[in-house]
């Protein structure tokens, strides 16, 4: 079961990211216009500080937590870009096309951004964290990220009508293999979830305050228009499982269902904290 939840990771993200991808083509993405202070900013934020302030807070609370849930959280702080996180924004009333520069944006540079910071947090919490190779790291994320949101946008340059066509396709090919690999994943690490909860409070509390502080950065950094703030916040917020599963299952030592079950946690306090913070937006 192993080796298909593994594969079904790679295969879903990929899917993802070339439906991201599709949905931009290279002359949009590059004309900007008057958005491009603010993609750059809500990269920066979602890419750099958010990371920061997450190693921050690990810092505070290492001694607290046990390690899987440790691993968890890096993992999920350092991975940008959640495929379906602009859906999710507009959903909550931002900006479709924003979110979707931001995310590609995000999608590209994590080929520097997650190795730099696998690479700095290691450097920080030396082996108790992951002994992830940053190489190593560059290759999966270029692998399974980069080449395909490439592959999307050039789609869509060479063939807007096509692109845009079967893109509802491609989605919903993307979310089936998710679906699968959700159940798998979960009849693997069920009866793990309940012990998780009950014995990682400092661990869950850590994610509500990043999930928290996430959400607030995006908020500060879209500057005052109400759209851009639901859209840069929901954006940053919003991490990548796939790719923090993909990760884990490339140390043997991360390998093991707790982590799983990490990362799944963190993943629904982020939905539930992007409900909430919708809810409270609206009311604004």
């Amino acid at each position: 079961m192993d080796l298909i939840i593994q594969l079904l990771i790679m295969a879903s993200i990929v899917a993802m990211m070339i439906s991201l991808g599709s949905q931009i083509s290279f002359q949009a993405l590059i004309q900007l216009q008057a958005q491009r202070a603010l993609v750059l900013r809500s990269l920066l934020g979602t890419s750099v500080l958010l990371p920061l302030i997450g190693a921050g807070l690990l810092a505070l609370a290492v001694p607290f937590l046990e390690p899987p849930a440790k691993v968890a959280i890096a993992l999920m702080v350092v991975c940008p870009s959640a495929p379906l996180a602009q859906l999710r924004a507009a959903k909550a009333g931002g900006n479709h096309l924003l979110a979707v520069r931001i995310q590609l944006s995000a999608a590209i540079a994590a080929i520097v951004t997650v190795p730099v910071f696998v690479y700095a947090y290691t450097a920080t919490f030396g082996a108790s964290v992951w002994t992830l190779s940053p190489l190593t790291v560059t290759i999966q994320v270029l692998g399974v990220q980069v080449l395909p949101v490439l592959l999307g946008m050039l789609w869509k340059s060479l063939s807007p009508t096509t692109a845009t066509r079967l893109h509802p396709w491609v989605v919903a090919i993307a979310q089936g293999m998710v679906i699968i690999l959700s159940l798998l994943i979960l009849i693997k690490v069920s009866p793990l979830i309940w012990q998780f909860f009950r014995g990682n409070g400092v661990a869950l509390i850590t994610m509500l305050g990043l999930i928290a502080l996430s959400l607030g950065l995006g908020q500060r950094l879209a500057g005052r228009d109400t759209t851009h703030q639901t859209t840069v916040a929901v954006v940053t917020a919003m991490r990548n499982p796939g790719l923090a599963l993909l990760l884990a299952h490339q140390d043997p030592s991360l390998a093991m269902p707790s982590v799983t079950v990490g990362i799944l946690s963190y993943l629904l306090l982020t939905l539930i904290g992007v409900t909430l913070y919708q809810a409270w937006h609206h009311e604004r």
